[in-house]
């Protein structure tokens, strides 16, 4: 793939999932959309991708590297953190989108990226293995709990309020 090649495609498609990618990481918009940038230059700049076998793959790694490059400096430099309410707003008005998205912040690590790589940009099991240098079967394993996980946070939103006897 050429330098033109890339940025054509970078433009068209892989933009969206970088970026959709490093913000569940980072969930700072700016900081997602500043990390994006910086990668697609390091690329762009570095002679090695025009060999690259899988540049999404490529790409989505160095994706994932900077943004956790991105948290520990902001961990170093904050030293407290405010804790994350998941769920604090009523449920009665609830929709599901946020619902999903509150959700999906509340799961560790790795199980919100394997569920960002492959229910929100859709990635195959066998790309977020090589993304995340993971055997694929606990890449299923991680999805399958996360997916749980999720099951279990949202029904319990739902079902907020009301009584079981």
């Amino acid at each position: 793939m050429t330098r033109n090649e890339f940025c054509t495609y970078f433009d068209k498609s892989l933009r969206n999932k970088m970026f959709g990618y490093s913000k569940s990481i980072v969930v700072v918009k700016e900081a997602a959309e500043d990390i994006v940038q910086d990668v697609f230059l390091r690329i762009l700049c570095d002679a090695t991708f025009e060999r690259c076998r899988n540049i999404d793959a490529f790409s989505m790694t160095s994706v994932r590297n900077a943004s956790y490059d991105y948290l520990r400096h902001e961990k170093l430099n904050s030293p407290q953190e405010a804790p994350v309410m998941l769920f604090e707003q009523d449920v009665t008005g609830w929709d599901l989108k946020r619902l999903l998205s509150e959700a999906i912040a509340g799961l560790p690590d790795r199980q919100r990226e394997v569920v960002q790589l492959k229910d929100v940009e859709g990635y195959e099991t066998k790309e977020i293995s090589e993304i995340m240098s993971l055997e694929e079967s606990h890449v299923r394993t991680i999805l399958s709990r996360a997916r749980h996980d999720l099951r279990d946070m949202v029904q319990k939103a739902m079902n907020y309020g009301t009584r079981k006897n």
